[in-house]
């Protein structure tokens, strides 16, 4: 029975059916292997999950994502990423990064339901991203946002994290600098390159958009200041800045400034030779993809400030 629905899977794709026939046609059988799974033991439905398995390895594109998946399926695909929740848990616990925002990560990688397919493919696609990132560097709580922006990480308890770091950082500054630094913010995220047809939970809108509307809110709320003061105009690239800042924090030249602080300051003092506006999350991208090219760039740049050194100090 299993050969033949697996064949019969196999040449309704070389068929001539439409692309929409197709997702009703594989929809259709996963909703009728749920059905019959779910109301089997759990013992007797081990072949069941074979083709489950199956049919979402090979003809998952053609699935609807909001299709619910069979209860001794999902069980077996959360036992087989229990080891890498755990090891991903301990990295993000022990990271330098706020507690609230190590909770609420742990939260939703250890209590992720994975029910549809569209939560299963979310959850994994949110494990390979959070396993790329150097839980242990300096900068951990940026590049956690920038991944998580990138994956509209919409979940409830994360846009509240952010919403307090946005507020902690605004009330330390003076009235006309904490406009700026929210203008700033909010042309960050509107910059921010999202994926489509992504996101933790349906029911609620992109994260970005969320955030883009509290940081509208906390401008609204202040009094009309005066103009943001004129920035240094650099003859530098975004990413030769990133660059240079990159080179910086290597050196200790911040001191114990984190990389946030840093991008937002720079973003808000200097422009660059082709944008007036630049936001500390470009910065931030820039920073973490630095190419050969702009290190090249920067490598020539150094080296004549060293010929300009030797020439105006240590003349021959």
């Amino acid at each position: 029975m299993a050969a033949q629905l697996t064949d019969a899977w196999r040449d309704a794709l070389f068929s001539e059916a439409g692309e929409a026939a197709l997702r009703r046609y594989y929809t259709f059988h996963l909703e009728g292997i749920t059905k019959i799974s779910d109301a089997l033991p759990a013992a007797r439905s081990v072949q069941l999950d074979r083709l489950t398995r199956h049919l979402l390895g090979h003809y998952g594109r053609y699935l609807d994502e909001n299709t619910r998946l069979p209860e001794s399926y999902r069980l077996a695909w959360i036992t087989e990423l229990s080891p890498r929740i755990f090891k991903l848990e301990a990295l993000i616990l022990g990271a330098a990064a706020p507690k609230d925002l190590k909770t609420c990560l742990c939260n939703a990688v250890k209590h992720a339901a994975g029910h549809t397919l569209r939560e299963q493919r979310y959850l994994e696609q949110l494990l390979d991203a959070l396993e790329k990132i150097s839980w242990e560097a300096s900068g951990t709580a940026e590049a956690v946002r920038h991944c998580l922006l990138l994956l509209n990480f919409n979940h409830l308890a994360y846009l509240a994290c952010l919403q307090r770091e946005v507020r902690a950082h605004a009330s330390g500054l003076p009235e006309e600098a904490r406009q700026a630094f929210l203008r700033s913010e909010l042309g960050r995220l509107r910059a921010q390159p999202l994926r489509s047809g992504t996101g933790y939970d349906p029911d609620w809108p992109p994260l970005a958009h969320m955030l883009c509307a509290f940081l509208e809110e906390e401008l609204r709320a202040l009094p009309p200041g005066a103009p943001a003061p004129e920035k240094l105009a650099l003859n530098l690239s975004v990413a030769q800045l990133a660059g240079m800042i990159r080179l910086g924090h290597q050196q200790g030249l911040f001191g114990d400034k984190n990389l946030s602080e840093i991008f937002r300051f720079m973003a808000a003092s200097f422009s660059t030779k082709r944008q007036g506006q630049i936001s500390p999350g470009s910065l931030s991208k820039e920073y973490y993809g630095t190419t050969q090219v702009t290190a090249a760039v920067l490598r020539d740049q150094l080296s004549q400030m060293v010929k300009n050194i030797d020439r105006d100090f240590f003349p021959k």
